[in-house]
């Protein structure tokens, strides 16, 4: 008799993001639903409704020269078309997202005068900022960044897109790993109490 077998490979641990937890919001907090799969350090804020937010981030897969009109990311950014990202004061507008297998391309304005190494990265902005008149500002105000907090964490992730609003744990203060954390610099300066080591 034939046994009714099917392997399926193990997925990739999930790299060490944080180093060090000093302090955290007493029984974590809500997680709306980012409409896409939210991993350890990822920023977060308050929403107008109570519930916590992500703050989208973006790693720069390809250097960004001044004025061009694309910008290569890694995959699993949750960025979508109509969003604004912001780097370095500026915020512009994504107005499209070209998915590729191991990258995504977003196509922008031109984010004039700026230019973005790999490795660097760029959030999700509230509005569009020319970085003189107006400065860049997140989506919402980041006081922490999100852990496992819910049965369903796995392997990094600790909220799925579409699973509806998810519980985690907020971190508000402790170190995280600068090669693998989900934030930037620019995050890290408005995260008081979150540093890169």
């Amino acid at each position: 008799m034939k046994n009714q077998f099917n392997y399926s490979e193990a997925p990739a641990p999930a790299p060490i993001r944080i180093e060090q937890v000093v302090a955290e919001v007493p029984g974590g907090g809500l997680l709306k639903d980012a409409g896409y799969d939210v991993v350890q350090t990822t920023p977060v804020g308050r929403a107008s409704d109570g519930k916590y937010q992500v703050i989208k981030t973006a790693k720069v897969k390809e250097k960004y020269q001044s004025d061009a009109t694309s910008l290569v990311v890694e995959k699993g950014s949750g960025i979508a078309q109509n969003d604004y990202i912001a780097f370095d004061g500026i915020a512009v507008q994504v107005t499209d997202v070209n998915a590729g297998a191991d990258k995504d391309t977003f196509t922008i304005t031109k984010l004039t005068g700026k230019t973005i190494e790999v490795g660097d990265f760029v959030y999700q902005a509230a509005a569009a900022a020319d970085g003189s008149s107006s400065k860049a500002a997140p989506v919402v105000n980041p006081i922490g960044i999100v852990d496992d907090g819910h049965f369903t964490a796995a392997n990094g992730v600790v909220a799925y897109g579409g699973n509806g609003d998810t519980p985690v744990r907020i971190i508000v203060a402790g170190t995280v790993r600068k090669e693998t954390c989900m934030f930037g610099a620019e995050m890290e300066s408005l995260l008081k109490g979150i540093h890169r080591v």
